[in-house]
């Protein structure tokens, strides 16, 4: 009876469950190469998103370098600017004292 029922269950085995279970590996391997697919399209994802970060943060510094470079370079302007004020001062105190000395040689 127990070689009877063995074989009845490894019959069964044969026609109906073994078909399954492959039918099932099967599937299961195909989802397993979807996943690994999938993976993959995530690991090259991280590897852009890292990229435009360390884009980003070099952009950053760039406009700060830019913003920097401006304020001095306006700095620098408003000392040249002031500088040339000055110098437009002393051009019409000499105008000033030139005019006078003509006067008074003209005078004399």
């Amino acid at each position: 009876m127990k070689k009877e029922l063995a074989e009845a269950l490894h019959d069964f085995y044969q026609k109906v469950l073994h078909s399954e279970f492959a039918a099932l590996k099967d599937k299961q391997l195909e989802h397993d190469n979807k996943f690994l697919d999938i993976l993959g399209h995530f690991d090259s994802l991280y590897k852009r998103l890292d990229r435009l970060e360390d884009e980003y943060y070099s952009i950053v510094q760039g406009i700060k370098r830019i913003e920097e470079a401006l304020i001095s370079r306006a700095g620098g302007q408003e000392i040249l600017e002031k500088r040339i004020q000055e110098m437009k001062e002393q051009i019409k105190s000499l105008q000033e004292r030139l005019s006078e000395i003509e006067r008074k040689a003209h005078y004399t």
